[in-house]
């Protein structure tokens, strides 16, 4: 993780703890004070995002803790067939947000009128600074929300 990502996070951190309603729309948790290993090199970022918010929730985007995520596997079996390459980290309006773990690319599996799709929304990083920190969340959150609007106060959209 980058150090512009990292100074990122820490601002965002401070601005929520200051904000009491900030539950209600954003909370970036403590990370979790040691590195996990890895066996993928892709899977670095999105570990080294776990060491520093140990899960997030970001507007309409869930990010899951190390914790959850043996808990939020189920539902990759409706879109892939081996799951042992993918890891479900999150969700954005309830559908699930998985990161490929031979790549490191992170996807969206869409259900709309009962047909499977997936969005590619680039790697780790790139998702955290353009969806979650980024002028790409107004793409995915349905207008205007607390999320946005901290956004446009932080000026980083």
């Amino acid at each position: 993780m980058n150090s512009q990502l990292k100074r990122t996070i820490d601002q965002v951190k401070a601005l929520l703890v200051q904000d009491h309603d900030s539950v209600v729309y954003g909370q970036l948790h403590s990370g979790l004070g040691y590195t996990l290993p890895s066996d993928c090199p892709h899977m670095r970022p999105y570990y080294d995002f776990l060491g520093m918010s140990n899960g997030a929730r970001c507007g309409v985007i869930d990010l899951w803790s190390y914790e959850e995520l043996d808990k939020k596997q189920y539902r990759l079996t409706n879109w892939v067939s081996d799951v042992s390459d993918w890891l479900e980290v999150g969700q954005i309006l309830y559908e699930p947000l998985v990161i490929n773990r031979k790549s490191g690319l992170l996807y969206l599996l869409k259900e709309e009128e009962h047909i499977k799709g997936e969005e590619n929304i680039g790697d780790w990083n790139d998702f955290l600074f353009n969806y979650v920190f980024g002028d790409k969340y107004n793409s995915i959150a349905t207008g205007v929300d607390d999320w946005w609007l901290l956004l446009k106060r932080l000026q980083y959209v």
